[in-house]
């Protein structure tokens, strides 16, 4: 097809000149009429210059952001990926022991009803039944644990406490065991230190081999401090505890005790089973008692013992509320129907202030 422009001879079908690019005419197929470009229909005859199509092309549905990132995700990289399966050693006869709610099964039917009106919330990965007891029966074990989660508590403490506070409680760790980690010997250290203030005796159920009584002796100022443990042991656990804790367990002796506590005043410790080693203490007053006794009777008699002698704002604080079913169960027995609430602190311990009577 010949240009008209520059008269270059182009191959048939060309739209534009090879050679200077001006738009070439379209030849009719018919008549061989040279039209001018642009034309669809030979001005001639008539004739349709270009092929005719079936219809017009099917528009396409606009494509959404969210189809277009998804499918530049499909054509995307393709990664590997490590699928792992464990099982757990023992982990049916651990289920064995829980009902369909995961609760476990001692804590439900009437045996227990008989004993607290209440339900004891369990905390799955701090329950296990046989793990808490073979902790608490090995004393390898226990320290063990116990130690390194003070060292990591009192390693984030140090980042934004007083360190004359830090070194105290970790002096309080030598020549006993203390079963108390980093966050509860601070806690129980401080709240001591406040009460201290109220200028009234103080008191402690649960004694051990003294490490925690040596915390309170480091913040009770002169305030005198009364001790009471059987130093045998625990008692005899209650339906309820006797999977967890055995009779004798926690012994101690009297004699190792005193002597640690000896360069501290006021110190009076009590031997015996509670509240008959209290007697002649009833007419005292008290601003702060601290209660470490697993069992639920003990912890039952111990607040039946101290609640009415207690000094409005005075606080009672215990270990082990969370993880120990006894002390959660006669804690909230006891004040179910009291004005004061029961507060539970982030470690395993709780308080409860005493209001005005």
């Amino acid at each position: 097809m010949r240009c008209s422009k520059c008269g270059y001879e182009n191959p048939a079908g060309k739209k534009f000149c090879g050679q200077c690019t001006a738009a070439l005419a379209l030849v009719c197929p018919k008549c061989h009429f040279e039209n001018p470009p642009g034309f669809k229909f030979c001005g001639q005859c008539t004739t349709a210059l270009v092929p005719a199509t079936s219809g017009p092309e099917p528009s396409k549905s606009p494509v959404t952001v969210r189809e277009a990132e998804d499918a530049a995700a499909l054509k995307g990289e393709r990664k590997t990926v490590t699928a792992l399966f464990a099982d757990i050693k023992g982990s049916t006869e651990l289920e064995q022991d829980l009902d369909p709610e995961g609760r476990p099964r001692h804590f439900r039917g009437s045996q227990v009803s008989t004993i607290t009106p209440t339900t004891f919330v369990s905390r799955p990965w701090m329950k296990y039944e046989r793990a808490q007891s073979f902790v608490s029966n090995c004393k390898l074990v226990r320290r063990l644990i116990i130690g390194l989660l003070t060292q990591l508590q009192l390693q984030v403490l140090s980042g934004h406490k007083d360190r004359d506070t830090l070194k105290k409680l970790k002096l309080c760790r030598r020549g006993a065991e203390l079963l108390l980690t980093g966050n509860e010997a601070f806690l129980l250290h401080s709240i001591a230190g406040a009460q201290s203030l109220l200028d009234l005796p103080m008191a402690e159920v649960g004694v051990f081999e003294g490490g925690s009584a040596r915390i309170i002796c480091e913040a009770k100022r002169d305030q005198p401090l009364h001790l009471f443990d059987t130093f045998h042991g625990l008692p005899q656990p209650g339906e309820m505890e006797r999977h967890l804790l055995r009779r004798g367990q926690y012994s101690s002796s009297v004699e190792a005790v005193k002597s640690l506590l000896s360069s501290y005043c006021r110190v009076y410790v009590h031997p015996g089973e509670f509240p008959e080693s209290a007697r002649g203490l009833e007419g005292l007053q008290f601003g702060f008692v601290h209660l470490d006794v697993d069992l639920y009777r003990s912890t039952l008699s111990s607040l039946e013992f101290f609640y009415p002698r207690m000094a409005p704002g005075g606080i009672i604080l215990t270990h082990d509320y969370s993880i120990l079913p006894g002390v959660a169960c006669a804690f909230n027995e006891f004040f179910k129907n009291k004005r004061e609430a029961i507060i539970e602190l982030p470690t395993t311990q709780a308080m409860v202030v005493v209001r005005d009577k």
